[in-house]
C-alpha cells in the first residue's frame, strides 16, 4: 500500500532541516556538514515537493492506492523524478 514514487525517493531530514536552516533564517555553515548545495539541492527539493504533493493528496481525501495511480499515469512527472536524477548524476560523475 506504498506510493511506489515516495518509497523510491527517500529523503534525508538531517539535510532538509540543515538546508532549509541556511537557507532561510540565514545561519552560518559552523560546521554542518548536512546543507545541500546546487544539484544535491535540486534533488532534495523536487523529493520534497513530490512528498508535499503526496501529503496534500492524502489529506483531502485521496486513497494511497489512487495517488499511486495518479502519479504512476504521469510519465512526465515519472521521467521528472527518476530518469532526470539518475542522468544528472551519471554527467556529474563523469
Amino acid at each position: 500500500n506504498d506510493i511506489k514514487l515516495i518509497f523510491n525517493n527517500k529523503v534525508d531530514i538531517r539535510k532538509a532541516t540543515a538546508s532549509r536552516n541556511y537557507y532561510s533564517h540565514f545561519y552560518t555553515k559552523d560546521g554542518e556538514t548536512n546543507i545541500c548545495e546546487g544539484f544535491e539541492l535540486f534533488e532534495l527539493t523536487m523529493n520534497l515537493k513530490l512528498l508535499l504533493i503526496c501529503c496534500t493528496l492524502d489529506l483531502i481525501g485521496f486513497e494511497k492506492q489512487e495517488i499511486d495511480k495518479l502519479l504512476c499515469q504521469n510519465n512526465k512527472l515519472i521521467q521528472r523524478y527518476s530518469q532526470q536524477f539518475t542522468t544528472r548524476k551519471i554527467i556529474l560523475k563523469n
